[in-house]
C-alpha cells in the first residue's frame, strides 16, 4: 500500500503537518510491531458467520485472560458446525459448536433409552 492511500493527500500541507502525520504513522507502527512481538499463543476461532469486530476484540482479550499469555486470533467460517464457535489453542479444543451438542445429546439419548438397537423391543 502506498503512503498517500494511508495518509493522504499531503499536497498543501506544511512541513510541520507532514511531520506530524509522520510520527502518527511511527506511533502507530511501533504499536504493532510491539502487539505483534509479543503474540505467544495463537487461537484458531471457527464460527458459521464472521465475528464482529468487537465480539473479536472481547474473545482475544478473554482469551488473553484465561492463557495469561497475548493471544493472535485466526478466524475461519465453518457452516457445519451450525452455530457457536470451536476454537483451537495449541492442543487444546474448546468446542462450543451447536454441532457438538447435538452429537452429544445424540449419543445420550441413544445410551440411556437403548435405542441404538434394532431388535423392535425398544
Amino acid at each position: 500500500m502506498k503512503a498517500d492511500t494511508v495518509v493522504g493527500d499531503t499536497s498543501g500541507k506544511s512541513i510541520e503537518e507532514i511531520v506530524t502525520i509522520a510520527s502518527k504513522l511511527q506511533e502507530e507502527l511501533s504499536r504493532l510491531t510491539n502487539q505483534l512481538t509479543f503474540i505467544e499463543m495463537v487461537a484458531e476461532v471457527t464460527t458459521v458467520v464472521p465475528l464482529t469486530p468487537d465480539l473479536t476484540v472481547s474473545l482475544q482479550k478473554k482469551l488473553s485472560r484465561l492463557t495469561g499469555k497475548n493471544v493472535l486470533l485466526k478466524t475461519f467460517i465453518d457452516e457445519s458446525i451450525l452455530g457457536g464457535m470451536v476454537i483451537r489453542m495449541g492442543d487444546k479444543v474448546l468446542d462450543f459448536s451447536i454441532r457438538s451438542r447435538l452429537d452429544k445429546l445424540r449419543e445420550k439419548f441413544v445410551s440411556d433409552k437403548g435405542l441404538g438397537s434394532d431388535d423392535g423391543n425398544s
